[in-house]
């Protein structure tokens, strides 16, 4: 059985490509100044996400209380309401693109596995919010189970959405060369 074509699959042909790019860059922006000013010190938001523990998730509160980065961290939090839709739909948009792409090589078995990808990573919306929840519980409130194991296994299978989409972004260029065909001989 064959998921239904991606919402994406819609997006006006005219605005497409630009569209993917502005989410592309929106959704780069903020790994990159993670990585560039680790504004959380010590411990980042991935460790508070991967925590799994109610000890842990303390150790890192306190870690931030410590550097004097909680607020930091807060502010990351509330950034998070957003920023799934971002990162998920640039990657399912690139899914949808590969699609196509292996759509037009000739390859429908590829071009249905892209549509599919794309769902996959739309997913991660929802793995996110629920990970988020974990995470508020924690973050605002006193650390109990079950809320830092919840925030384990959503970030798991958000990780999961998120590679999966990646790998399927990531076959665009081979439909180039499934489009030519074998080299001649």
């Amino acid at each position: 059985m064959a998921l239904p074509e991606h919402p994406l699959t819609h997006w006006p042909a005219n605005h497409r490509g630009a569209a993917l790019i502005a989410l592309s860059i929106a959704s780069a922006i903020p790994l990159i100044f993670n990585a560039a000013l680790q504004p959380l010190g010590s411990e980042d938001i991935v460790a508070f996400e991967l925590a799994g523990s109610v000890s842990r998730t303390e150790e890192i509160l306190a870690a931030w209380r410590a550097e004097e980065v909680i607020d930091v961290a807060k502010g990351i939090q509330l950034a998070d309401i957003v920023y799934p839709f971002i990162y998920a739909l640039a990657i399912a948009g690139g899914c949808v693109g590969a699609a196509a792409a292996w759509a037009r090589a000739g390859n429908a078995r590829m071009a249905n596995a892209m549509n599919v990808l794309a769902w996959v990573a739309t997913s991660a919306i929802v793995f996110d919010y629920a990970e988020n929840l974990g995470l508020a519980v924690s973050l605002w409130g006193t650390p109990a189970s079950p809320w830092p194991e919840l925030a384990l296994v959503m970030a798991l299978l958000k990780f999961a959405a998120i590679l999966a989409g990646l790998a399927g972004v990531l076959s665009w260029p081979l439909s180039r060369l499934a489009a030519r065909g074998p080299a001649p001989t």
